[in-house]
């Protein structure tokens, strides 16, 4: 399966556009790069996804309207990391650029500290409610928001979240990789997945 992400070394462009500077983050779906735009300079991060998905129609459509979405709420809140475009690479490769923020998931912080403070819990809580109610009020969902999909940027009491994931929401239930998460060939995060999503009825709010 490892072929099937794309691959990419710091120097090399990605459609054109973005010269990569590092790797960031591997998952399920692609590879995370930081890039420089190259005509301004401006440090985004770009994922590229693996070649199933590209290469799937159900998938690529799913992951070019997710896209669309999740960058109509630039602006709407400080804690949703901006998406600014999905396109494709020279050979197909279907990548999205995304805002860059330095920082850690919630799941890698809970990882290494095991338990938070209930005042840090609660103000990382509350920001991470704010958020998804600002996607929620313009009808957007996440659908899979697990700690990993929560980015916690600064130290101490300026600690902020920034959510991030909204491109890719709904994925697993389409094209290839439906197939393969039905298949039992793709773990499902289950402690994070809505009744609703085990039972397969549409998700709310």
């Amino acid at each position: 399966m490892r072929n099937s992400f794309p691959q990419y070394s710091p120097g090399q462009i990605i459609g054109g556009r973005y010269r990569v500077l590092q790797a960031l983050a591997s998952g399920r779906l692609g590879t995370v790069h930081v890039c420089a735009e190259v005509a301004s300079g401006r440090i985004v991060a770009v994922k590229v996804y693996r070649r199933e998905l590209s290469r799937d129609a159900d998938c690529s459509t799913l992951l070019q309207r997710r896209a669309r979405e999740a960058g109509s709420l630039a602006g709407s809140h400080p804690g949703l990391l901006a998406v600014h475009e999905c396109e494709r690479t020279e050979s197909g490769d279907l990548y999205v650029v995304m805002e860059y923020a330095k920082g850690r998931t919630l799941r890698d912080v809970l990882l290494a500290e095991r338990v938070l403070e209930v005042a840090r819990a609660t103000r990382l809580a509350g920001q991470i409610a704010e958020a998804l109610d600002a996607a929620h009020r313009r009808e957007i969902l996440h659908g899979h928001l697990s700690p990993a999909h929560v980015l916690v940027v600064g130290a101490d009491a300026s600690e902020t979240v920034r959510l991030k994931g909204f491109e890719s929401g709904g994925v697993d239930e389409v094209g290839a990789l439906g197939s393969m998460r039905w298949a039992g060939a793709l773990p499902v995060a289950s402690s994070y997945v809505s009744p609703e999503q085990i039972e397969g009825d549409r998700v709310s709010p």
